[in-house]
């Protein structure tokens, strides 16, 4: 299986779909399964600090069509409340379940000394999809 993908970039559905398509997935081994979709929403500043909303929609709207059975949410973690952030970009209107991290279990574990965050919830799904 590919692990990059690299086309010109025509319009968000039409490159995220030929961009995941390249990828070469198992679908027969994702559908069923839940999938976490991970965008990059730091900061209330839009598009191109943070994931445009139809990017990640296109994303979102590719493994739908491809694994019908599977459960897709959109979760994120920011000290700037991702909820607030999921509505200011748009995310909280584009048919997907948007988890704000901050607000579901989890427990801290430590790498190298340092604190991490390991939610609970994440470990309830199999695909995690970081853009």
């Amino acid at each position: 299986m590919k692990m990059v993908a690299k086309v010109k970039f025509t319009s968000y559905e039409e490159s995220v779909y030929k961009e995941l398509d390249l990828l070469n997935l198992d679908f027969s081994q994702i559908n069923h399964q839940r999938i976490v979709v991970k965008p990059n929403l730091v900061t209330e500043v839009p598009y191109p600090t943070t994931s445009h909303p139809k990017f990640i929609k296109a994303i979102c709207d590719y493994f739908k069509e491809r694994c019908q059975n599977s459960e897709i949410i959109i979760a994120e973690s920011t000290p700037n409340n991702a909820t607030k952030l999921f509505h200011k970009h748009g995310l909280d209107k584009i048919g997907y379940r948007c988890v704000d991290l901050d607000k579901v279990d989890y427990y801290v574990s430590f790498c190298a000394n340092a604190p991490i965050k390991l939610y609970n919830l994440i470990f309830y799904y199999k695909y995690i999809i970081i853009y």
